[in-house]
């Protein structure tokens, strides 16, 4: 969060339009997208706009914590009580603040775990006022959804670029 507010209070300093901020991630960082996305900014800190961030794209994301908590050899290192799971999980604590577009990502190949919680996330907050896409990459893994984002010619990279540069004031785009 303190990374987020540095670049929009920073955003001319940077070269950045802070009108158009958006946030992605994989996996745990899909996790971290989905908090950002639920994030009070104003709460954070008072001179943040509740509409900060203008996209996210969480990329198969652990958004119910429970599961990892569950999974010895995760947990092990962790130590994550059940407590701790519930408050960190997004579908649970963390609904997005804003109407931002999001689009959820995940491997066809992945684990029925993973398309489970991209599609809990969905389910959950996906709405008229909150436009939240389900978007699943064919014959990938967990690994492979990012090699696919790299390739220019994959129609999910394409999605991922019409969504950023969808965003206030971008005329367009080449890929």
């Amino acid at each position: 969060r303190d990374a987020v507010a540095y670049i929009w209070r920073n955003a001319g300093d940077l070269g950045l339009d802070r009108d158009r901020i958006g946030v992605i991630g994989h996996s745990a960082g899909g996790h971290i997208t989905q908090m950002m996305m639920g994030t009070n900014w104003p709460v954070h800190d008072p001179s943040l706009p509740a509409d900060l961030i203008k996209c996210g794209i969480p990329i198969s994301p652990l958004s119910h914590l429970e599961p990892v908590r569950r999974t010895h050899g995760l947990n092990a290192a962790l130590r994550m009580t059940a407590d701790e799971a519930a408050e960190q999980s997004p579908v649970i604590h963390h609904p997005p603040r804003t109407s931002a577009p999001q689009l959820v990502a995940v491997g066809g190949g992945e684990t029925s775990e993973f398309k489970r919680q991209a599609q809990m996330y969905v389910d959950a907050f996906a709405d008229d006022r909150r436009p939240i896409e389900l978007f699943t990459v064919p014959d990938v893994d967990h690994l492979g959804i990012i090699n696919v984002l790299a390739d220019r010619k994959s129609p999910f990279q394409a999605r991922v670029l019409d969504m950023i540069f969808s965003l206030k004031g971008h005329s367009g785009h080449s890929a």
